[in-house]
């Protein structure tokens, strides 16, 4: 048994004005979705560096970061004195098995005095391999051809 049908294909003009409404709402919504979340943290603009990649590090490692505020974070934990970065060090040198790189991650307007303390409390602990993070520069590194 046939029934009958009473809807027929749409043969009319194509109206872009919900579609391209739909579209940039969508856009808008993509674009702000960054700014709608709060994201937790320390924000730390590294210096840029041509050279090579932190990954070369495999000793154990220890983190020290340095906002442009001047507050000193010794494994993503705020600490409040140079004293307590001195105590923190020392027990990480007593439980590394092997040596241990001091990974320093510093904002880039950071005054360099900051930088040679903490450089030079970490030679005084006994600390000999420090290493300074930096950002590669843009397209560098992705292996592109020189």
């Amino acid at each position: 048994m046939r029934y009958p049908r009473h809807c027929k294909a749409f043969r009319g003009q194509f109206d872009v004005a919900p579609w391209a409404g739909l579209f940039f709402v969508l856009v808008l919504f993509f674009v702000l979705q960054t700014s709608l979340f709060f994201v937790p943290g320390v924000r730390i603009d590294l210096p840029t560096a041509k050279g090579p990649e932190l990954a070369a590090v495999t000793n154990a490692t220890a983190t020290i970061m340095v906002d442009r505020d001047a507050r000193i974070f010794y494994n993503h934990q705020l600490l409040v004195d140079r004293g307590s970065l001195r105590k923190r060090l020392e027990a990480a040198i007593r439980s590394s098995d092997s040596k241990l790189t001091l990974i320093i991650q510093a904002d880039r307007r950071l005054d360099l005095q900051m930088l040679v303390e903490l450089k030079q409390l970490a030679t005084d602990v006994g600390i000999q391999e420090i290493v300074i993070a930096s950002r590669p520069l843009l397209g560098e590194g992705r292996g592109k051809a020189k």
